[in-house]
């Protein structure tokens, strides 16, 4: 569906970093957790943040993040769930702009913003085409649209006009149409026994690393995720595809 395309830049990583679990799994035993961050940041060159959905980010957390990282690194930064889940989009002008001038303090090392809608919310043009003109001065904006009714040729013709990335993902039994709209791919894998659970084998991983190869042509860049964070196959997961497409 998207035209336009030069340069790839592939980057594959987690959701998220900070997880007990993944002590002794991917964290040595000896590293203090103060340096969890720096040593994910050594095996990866982005992360998707998932705490922002919790929580709205401050400015001096954001200048953390901003200060602890490589230069090269980039940070996804999921949408609170107060603008997506709480009130759905609506009425939301001032929390939004005042969530975009927060992580915008990540200059150069902000990559993607990803709404993600809640099952409950079925396909509404009018609700979504409101809510739009809030995200006109942000270049790499990601939705995923939990509910299916979303997963139609007329929503992804109104991304694609908008220069909005429609959010592929897997979860469970379930995976959504690939497509590729606006000038960007992002994709998340949230495991394959159910939510965050469960790990792709590797010639799932080695038919994706195809495709994303392939589709990244017609892009400018692509981001993929692992939410599968329990017993760290998540790590696993997102090195091996990364090994796997030489990414």
């Amino acid at each position: 569906m998207s035209k336009v395309k030069t340069s790839r830049d592939i980057r594959i990583g987690t959701s998220g970093w900070y997880y007990n679990h993944w002590y002794s799994r991917f964290y040595p035993e000896d590293l203090a957790k103060t340096k969890w961050f720096k040593f994910y940041a050594e095996n990866f060159n982005t992360v998707e943040i998932n705490s922002s959905y919790y929580h709205f980010p401050t400015d001096a957390g954001v200048k953390k993040w901003y200060k602890s990282s490589p230069d090269n690194f980039i940070y996804a930064v999921k949408a609170n769930r107060y603008i997506t889940h709480m009130k759905k989009l609506k009425d939301v002008e001032k929390q939004t702009n005042d969530f975009l001038a927060t992580v915008s303090q990540l200059k150069e090392k902000l990559g993607p913003i990803l709404f993600q809608l809640p099952p409950s919310l079925k396909k509404d043009f009018g609700l979504l085409k409101e809510f739009l003109p809030l995200l006109k001065k942000q270049k790499k904006i990601v939705f995923e649209f939990r509910n299916k009714s979303w997963h139609s040729e007329d929503c992804f013709t109104l991304l694609d006009d908008n220069n909005i990335t429609f959010c592929i993902y897997d979860m469970g039994d379930y995976q959504t149409p690939r497509v590729v709209t606006g000038d960007m791919i992002y994709i998340r894998f949230h495991g394959t026994s159910g939510k965050y659970a469960g790990t792709y084998p590797d010639e799932m991983l080695k038919e994706w690393a195809g495709w994303i190869k392939n589709n990244s042509k017609k892009v400018k860049s692509c981001y993929a995720y692992f939410n599968n964070d329990s017993n760290a196959y998540a790590v696993y997961n997102a090195k091996t595809l990364i090994n796997l497409g030489q990414f």
